[in-house]
């Protein structure tokens, strides 16, 4: 309830300014900056482990090289299986829409003709 002498009126209902909430603000991205820094110590990283770990595991310092490789191809391998597997299923789903919007537009053509021939 306002109070109706009051100067300016005060409601009961409305929250005073300390309570107010200002509009959210969405976060913003992390800086592109840290992003390629955190690509290059990635890259860094991958390149640290076969000059580490070869020598004790393989016994030659290239071979860690091309162990990593072949990791790597395989990972390569197997996103590019998911990729294409997820391409397929799209342009089926695609060709699925495209059918259910073809077939309601005949459904729609066909409305309009019976509307039209009955008057």
């Amino acid at each position: 309830m306002c109070g109706i002498l009051s100067a300016p009126p005060v409601c009961a209902s409305t929250p005073p300014a300390s309570f107010t909430t200002s509009p959210s603000k969405t976060p913003s991205p992390a800086h592109p900056g840290a992003s390629v820094l955190l690509l290059i110590a990635g890259i860094e990283a991958l390149g640290a482990l076969p000059i580490a770990f070869s020598q004790r595991l393989f016994g030659n310092p290239w071979l860690g090289w091309v162990a990593l490789g072949g990791v790597i191809a395989v990972l390569a391998a197997l996103l590019a299986l998911l990729g294409t597997l997820a391409v397929r299923r799209s342009l089926t789903e695609g060709k699925q829409t495209v059918d259910a919007i073809k077939e309601d537009t005949r459904w729609v053509k066909g409305l309009t003709r019976r509307g039209s021939s009955e008057s």
